[in-house]
C-alpha cells in the first residue's frame, strides 16, 4: 500500500513541475521568440531587415513568419532544428525549440545574423 501511494505522489509531483516548467534563461547572443497570445497577432522581434515571429511549432520545427522592411511583405517559413535559412538582409538560425505543456511557455531560441 505505502508503494502505492508513493508513486502517486511522485506522480503528481512530476505533473506540477512538468505544468509549470519554462524555458530555461537564455544563452547569450539569442534571441527568444513566442507565441502570440489569443487573439492578438504575433509578437514581432525587429531586426535590420524586417521583423521575424513565431507563428506556430512542432517538437522540432517552427513555422516563423518573416516581413521585410524594405517593402513589408511577409511569408512564412517552417525551419527545423539546428537548420540555418536566409532571410530579408540576414540570416536565421533556430537553436532550440520550447513545446511546454503551457502554451504560454511556448517559445523557440533563435540566432539572426545581419549580412
Amino acid at each position: 500500500m505505502a508503494v502505492v501511494a508513493l508513486v502517486v505522489v511522485a506522480g503528481a509531483v512530476f505533473g506540477v513541475v512538468r505544468y509549470t516548467a519554462e524555458p530555461p534563461r537564455l544563452d547569450g547572443g539569442a534571441v527568444r521568440l513566442t507565441l502570440a497570445r489569443p487573439g492578438l497577432p504575433p509578437l514581432q522581434h525587429p531586426y535590420a531587415g524586417g521583423a521575424v515571429s513565431l507563428n506556430a511549432l512542432s517538437d522540432d520545427a517552427a513555422v516563423i513568419g518573416l516581413r521585410g522592411a524594405a517593402d513589408g511583405s511577409g511569408r512564412e517559413v517552417r525551419v527545423r532544428t539546428g537548420e540555418t535559412i536566409d532571410i530579408p538582409a540576414g540570416r536565421l538560425r533556430l537553436l532550440h525549440v520550447w513545446d511546454m505543456w503551457q502554451r504560454e511557455h511556448d517559445a523557440v531560441d533563435v540566432i539572426l545574423t545581419p549580412r
